[in-house]
């Protein structure tokens, strides 16, 4: 079984706000999880692929979790492997050393080759970080040949390592997809980036993906993935979904809507109840960036839906339902076609959205502009930004409700 970043020491954002704890949601929760079911499953291996560590400060609470899962893995008959990542390079092997049965592989930034116990002729091929910046790609390193010396005509490898994938200009172990398809391995199942690769193929190359999803930047199943070897070139791998918190995008059409608390509220139920229904069985919460869209009747006054706190956005039970972010994507119900005919700041806006919207070019004069955008510091819970012609036209929307507000006032 592997599992990709768990980051012991971080707790999920913007769980506070709605009354829960976010370590009952957290990485230490998934381990024990990963813990039970490869006991349960009676997997000869577990191998995590490197920052299962978040930072050096969390040593004291990442060993006590380490040391409690080597002991019941041990005592399952069930081996503990890790590789080191850029950021627990200078902790974990420390950690390993005063954990009794937990195993680092490549230890030093040396490629390393071993057996794993019981599974008859599979091994792991693992390097691991030896400092927080490696800005040289370690497949060239000569350790990497030395460590494939001698493998059996049968044996199935495993590559395990953590790394940044096709970003040549990298500080974290660039990789390049390519040449790790050169290395005479079964699959490389790989950890840094948190989503998940696509790796139920009969040669994965991708990543694992973190454990749990950490902040709503982080959508979708997470859990770590049963890989099965039935001798070399013949594996098959599947994504177990055993993270407690499901982060989840979730768009609510106030289209002919009130724009009121009440009525948000009417519809933003509805959508929440049926997004617990759609939860695979082993989510305990399912955390929600909402996205309030269409025409409601009537005009409403910018954050007209803050009159929900967010103690209230909550829907308890199991799994519960937590609103943790909310974006206003609503806007007028008059055709963009006809505020074009008005004239003046809002027609020439309208205009230009409706090209946009149309497919129509980008406007020229506006590739500093959105490079600027996405160069800008950006906070780790918030997802990545959109695509250029997305960015411009959820900035068009949002001047234009602005103008056409204004020009109610004044009238």
């Amino acid at each position: 079984m592997f599992s990709g970043d768990i980051h012991l020491g971080r707790s999920p954002h913007r769980l506070a706000a709605s009354g829960l704890i976010p370590a009952d949601y957290g990485p230490e929760v998934a381990l024990i999880r990963l813990v039970d079911e490869a006991i349960a499953r009676r997997v000869e291996a577990v191998v995590l692929a490197g920052d299962v560590v978040d930072e050096p400060r969390d040593r004291f609470e990442a060993f006590g979790v380490l040391e409690r899962a080597a002991r019941r893995l041990s005592g399952a008959g069930i081996a503990l492997y890790a590789v080191a990542g850029n950021h627990d390079g200078d902790v974990l092997p420390r950690l390993a050393a005063r954990v009794e049965g937990f195993r680092l592989l490549g230890a030093g930034g040396i490629w390393e080759r071993v057996a794993v116990p019981g599974a008859g002729r599979v091994s792991l091929l693992g390097w691991s970080f030896p400092t927080r910046v490696v800005r040289e790609s370690p497949l060239g390193l000569p350790s990497l040949a030395a460590a494939l010396e001698g493998r059996a005509e049968e044996e199935a490898v495993l590559g395990v390592v953590h790394g940044d994938l096709d970003a040549a200009e990298s500080s974290y172990a660039p990789l390049s997809t390519r040449a790790l398809e050169r290395v005479p391995v079964d699959g490389w199942l790989l950890g840094h980036v948190h989503q998940p690769g696509a790796l139920s193929v009969s040669r994965p190359v991708g990543y694992l993906g973190s454990l749990v999803g950490l902040d709503r930047g982080e959508p979708g199943l997470r859990g770590p993935w049963l890989v099965e070897v039935r001798g070399r070139g013949r594996l098959s791998a599947r994504q177990l979904a055993l993270g407690p918190v499901l982060w989840r995008p979730l768009s609510v059409d106030l289209t002919g809507v009130e724009p009121t608390a009440e009525a948000l509220g009417e519809a933003l139920l509805d959508r929440l109840v049926g997004a617990r229904a759609e939860a695979p069985p082993r989510v305990d919460l399912i955390a929600c960036s909402v996205r309030l869209e269409g025409s409601p009747l009537g005009r409403a006054q910018p954050g007209w839906w803050e009159a929900l706190s967010p103690e209230r956005l909550l829907l308890p039970g199991r799994p519960a339902v937590a609103v943790v972010a909310v974006e206003d994507h609503t806007s007028t119900r008059r055709p963009l076609a006809e505020l074009a005919r008005i004239g003046g700041p809002i027609g020439v806006l309208a205009g230009l959205l409706e090209r946009l919207e149309g497919g129509g070019p980008l406007p020229e004069g506006l590739d500093l502009t959105l490079g600027a955008a996405r160069r800008w510091p950006r906070q780790v819970e918030e997802a990545p930004l959109p695509g250029d012609r997305e960015l411009l036209l959820e900035a068009g929307r949002r001047m234009l409700d602005r103008l056409l507000a204004q020009l109610e006032e004044v009238r």
